[in-house]
Parts: C-alpha cells; structure tokens; sequence
C-alpha cells in the first residue's frame, strides 16, 4: 500500500473514479499473507506504521457490507512481498488461495494481483544487505509463487460458476512496461547504496532503506534516471514504491484489466 513511501498516494479513488463505483481501500504495511488468514474475523488492525484499519479482516469486512446489503462484487487482494523472507512459495500461495477462497464464498470475484519483482530482490546493489543465498532463493521464489498462483486460479476458474471465479493480473509489470522498461532491467540506473549513505549521513539496514525515499530525486544516479528515462523516474518513489504518478498509472492498468471480469459480471 506505499506506507513505507514519502508520500503515501492509494490508488483506490483513481480507480472508483475510472470504474464508475465505490472502492473501499484496506493497506496493511507490512503484514503478511499469514497475518491476514489470523486476523479474517477482526474488526481493527493497526499495521507497522500505525497506521489503524477498521474493517481489517477480510471475513468480516465481506460479512458486514453482506449483511447491510451492499456486497461486494469484486476484491482486489495484492499481497505476498512481505512473506518473501520467512515462508515458502507453496505456504505463501496456500495462504493467497485461503483469501481468495473467502471472496469467492461471498460471491464476489477476486482479483488475484501478482507478486512484483522489485529493485531489493532484482539488482545486487540493492540487496547487498541480505545473505547472497536468501537474495537468488526470493527471486527465484517470486517466479514460482507467481506460477503456483497463475496454475491455481486457472482450476478454481475450470469449476467455478458465473459467480466467485479469479481474475490473476500481474498490474506491476504491465506499468513498468508503460513506462518503457521491463523487470530485468528497471533498477539499472537507481542510486547506489553508497549514495543512500552519503545522503542520510548513516549506515542504511533493510529497514530504514524502507523509508529512504527521497532517494531517487535527491542523487546523482536519480539525475542520470530523469535524463535516460524520464517516465521511468516519475513513476517510481524506491525501490519497490511507485510515485503518485506511478499508482495513478497502477489504477489505470489494474481499471483495464478488470473490467472484461466486470463485463462478465454484469
């Protein structure tokens, strides 16, 4: 959801705006897949920004808008990054089906989004602060959850009926590719992590490089990004962020995505 970003844009009102119909908007910072199957039945949930949700489980959010007679039709769940270090892909998807399973059960479609590859996992520069071993085991992880999830949604949708199927969209990469580049080669240009320390005058550690931010606009590397890709640049806030610019073009993407399961459901 962009907590750990500067400036924290959700990308829900851009897209009730292009899809002609609320959206309710739920970020937790943070949490895992798993911290989301424990908590399906609670009413609040504070995040690690503390940041405090009300409707946070998902159980209860789709129980209460059934029982006041506004169901929701479609469920975005975007989920998986946070558990790439302490779950296994098969554990992570087993608990991404869980979730969606809840949707379907409420008749409603659920929008699978892929888990993005991004600049802590993809470049070295980046993830010089995880063990070489643990950095090519989540890259490799991000693959296979992404297979494991694409397969399972693919035969839930082979028995399904008119109602509750999954739609699995991979909306990061489609953005990225908007925005003239692709997941190999996206971090290329980012700042390097010497920069981040001349910048922040402090030794970074994989939790305060979270809220460095201000980064890519504020080094040499983020100048050379501006002049090399400028639609690159906007978009992105870090290294796994986007901008404002970035989750209006998320909202768009994900829109154009949705709406042939829309159709379908109209």
């Amino acid at each position: 959801a962009a907590n750990f970003a500067r400036r924290y844009p959700p990308y829900p009102p851009r897209l009730s705006e292009l899809l002609s119909c609320q959206v309710d908007h739920v970020g937790l910072c943070g949490m895992t897949v798993s911290d989301m199957t424990r908590m399906l039945d609670k009413s609040k949930a504070v995040d690690v920004k503390n940041n405090e949700w009300t409707e946070a489980g998902l159980r209860y959010a789709l129980r209460k808008a059934q029982d006041e007679g506004r169901p929701y039709t479609a469920v975005v769940i975007m989920a998986g990054t946070n558990d790439l270090q302490t779950s296994s892909a098969q554990e992570i998807v087993a608990n991404l089906m869980q979730l969606h399973g809840q949707v379907r059960s409420f008749g409603a479609v659920s929008v699978a989004c892929a888990v993005p590859k991004h600049g802590a996992i993809i470049c070295e520069e980046y993830s010089s602060h995880l063990n070489p071993g643990l950095r090519k085991s989540m890259n490799v992880k991000v693959d296979e959850i992404n297979s494991l999830l694409r397969a399972q949604v693919a035969r839930v949708n082979e028995s399904c009926e008119d109602s509750g199927w999954i739609a699995f969209v991979d909306v990061h990469s489609e953005v990225l590719k908007k925005a003239g580049t692709n997941k190999a080669n996206t971090y290329a240009g980012y700042p390097t992590l010497a920069e981040f320390k001349e910048y922040y005058g402090r030794e970074l550690d994989s939790k305060s490089m979270g809220q460095a931010s201000e980064k890519i606009h504020k080094t040499q590397a983020g100048s050379d990004l501006k002049s090399k890709n400028p639609s690159l640049y906007n978009m992105l806030e870090d290294a796994l962020h986007f901008s404002p610019a970035g989750y209006r073009s998320f909202a768009e993407t994900l829109a154009e995505m949705c709406k042939p399961h829309l159709v379908r459901l109209s």
